[in-house]
């Protein structure tokens, strides 16, 4: 058999990739209505790329249209464009009706080029790298990984990827991006974790999700008129939310967000222009250009749309104070390691999973539905008097085998912080292993 010759490693089926907000914004920042200190205190994504790869981008929405006649780099990063710096066309160069990919990336980055939209994404200000590797069709079709990864290099620092498959092991795909992370510890992939956890299915968290290094982005629900009627609200894991653990026995997915009922860009491609109607679309619905969509595919892209706001938070020098006061960063360049640090350990617990007419699950922190919870930009970063928390953060700290490394932090609770514990997250970026 092939699997016995000495020249080959290991032997695998070929994967078959599937595709897995203004209220989602709020909910992720502060949890009250149209809230986003975030945003109000800068902190928008300014200065960052984010890689996207998915179905296709309509570049003329007025969410990502240029205005100024910069045009998106193929082989290169064209940072004068406004918004979409990199499109590079591994399928074809654009979108289809209502498409997968403009929904992601204005989830992600969305912002619109005349005023301020009604589904904007999570880091608004920042700008976008496109890997187009979808049909007119929605199929995917993917080139080698490392191709893929170079996508908005070296300016692109996040990777999202709102697709995958159902293979819940191991794969040389999850061996390639543990890699890639770990040889550019600057760098952080998100990946969706599935929407297969229907009856509270085990084992449903499908590769790359199932790579160590990544953030496996699950699902809950939203609120007020974005969340379907009868559904019952943020604190609860949307049923469709792929469940854990992987088939070595990782707990998975990492982080949840919202992803029901997300609206975000739509793609209309034979219209110029099209941009926001005149009331957001109903959950499930679209009108002109606004799309409502639920998944994993939603919530990955907040994610990764967060993690660039993270990422600003320390290149932009607000860390540790809050505030931005000229000094040098104290953390110029953070890992992807710290970034999902950070987003791990915001995490809320959740009361159980919406199975709607069947039912609530019960959960259970650091289980196989929620793992760390809901994400909460409020319980992540410190901003003086309007985030709960403060933080100290340690990166690029190395412990050797056999060795101990001791830290001493003070827990200060001035200035608006509210918890009355003391959280650790430890999150390190190892090497590739054997795939199986």
């Amino acid at each position: 058999a092939i699997a016995n010759h000495p020249d080959v490693c290991t032997v695998e089926l070929r994967e078959r990739f599937k595709t897995a907000n203004h209220i989602a914004r709020w909910l992720t920042q502060s949890e009250v209505q149209d809230s986003t200190p975030f945003l109000d205190a800068g902190i928008d994504g300014s200065g960052q790329v984010v890689a996207i790869s998915d179905t296709g981008v309509d570049l003329d929405h007025c969410y990502f249209r240029d205005g100024g006649g910069n045009a998106p780099g193929r082989g290169s990063v064209n940072l004068a464009a406004r918004k979409v710096v990199q499109y590079v066309p591994f399928v074809n160069d654009d979108d289809y009706k209502y498409g997968h990919g403009t929904h992601v990336a204005g989830t992600a980055a969305g912002k619109r080029l005349d005023g301020t939209g009604m589904a904007e994404g999570a880091a608004p200000a920042a700008k976008i790298a496109f890997a187009d590797v979808g049909d007119s069709a929605g199929n995917l079709r993917l080139p080698l990984d490392r191709q893929l990864l170079q996508t908005g290099r070296p300016h692109a620092q996040v990777h999202s990827a709102s697709w995958g498959s159902d293979f819940n092991f191991y794969t040389t795909q999850a061996r390639n991006f543990d890699q890639h992370m770990f040889e550019n510890d600057e760098f952080l992939i998100v990946v969706a974790a599935g929407n297969s956890g229907h009856g509270d299915a085990p084992n449903t968290v499908g590769s790359p999700a199932t790579a160590k290094n990544v953030i496996a982005v699950g699902a809950h629900h939203s609120t007020g008129g974005s969340n379907p009627r009868g559904s019952l609200g943020p604190s609860y894991i949307a049923d469709f939310s792929s469940r854990g653990p992987t088939s070595d026995g990782r707990t998975k997915p990492d982080i949840l967000a919202t992803g029901m009922a997300v609206v975000s860009a739509g793609a209309l491609p034979d219209v110029f222009g099209e941009c926001d109607p005149s009331r957001p679309p109903s959950p499930g619905g679209k009108s002109d250009g606004l799309l409502s969509l639920q998944g994993t595919s939603m919530a990955a892209p907040l994610v990764s749309g967060t993690a660039l706001l993270v990422r600003q938070y320390f290149v932009d020098g607000y860390y540790p104070t809050g505030a931005r006061d000229g000094t040098a960063p104290l953390v110029s360049n953070p890992t992807g390691a710290l970034i999902k640090a950070v987003i791990m350990n915001s995490g809320q617990w959740l009361t159980g999973v919406d199975n709607g007419a069947a039912g609530v699950t019960p959960v259970a922190p650091y289980d196989n539905a929620q793992n760390f919870g809901r994400l909460s930009l409020q319980d992540a970063l410190y901003l003086p008097g309007r985030t709960n928390m403060q933080i100290t953060a340690f990166d690029r700290r190395a412990v050797e085998d056999g060795t101990s490394v001791s830290e001493t932090v003070v827990v200060d609770k001035s200035d608006g912080c509210a918890y009355d514990k003391l959280v650790v997250t430890l999150v390190w970026t190892e090497p590739g292993s054997q795939p199986g």
